[in-house]
C-alpha cells in the first residue's frame, strides 16, 4: 500500500496560501458559475458533431 504523508509546517502553510492567492489572481476574470448567458453563442463538439448554442 502506498501512503502519502504531509508534514504540516509554517513554510507549507505559507506556500499553500501564496498558491491560492496566485490562482485567484489568475482566474479572477473567469466566471465562477456556469449560467445560461455564459453558454450563449458558444460552440461545442460532441460525439455526433458540433452544437451551437
Amino acid at each position: 500500500m502506498n501512503k502519502f504523508i504531509i508534514v504540516s509546517s509554517e513554510s507549507y502553510k505559507k506556500y499553500v496560501a501564496e498558491l491560492q492567492t496566485d490562482i485567484k489572481k489568475k482566474f479572477y476574470g473567469r466566471p465562477s458559475k456556469a449560467t445560461a448567458n455564459y453558454f450563449e453563442e458558444k460552440n461545442f463538439m460532441g460525439k455526433i458533431g458540433m452544437w451551437i448554442l
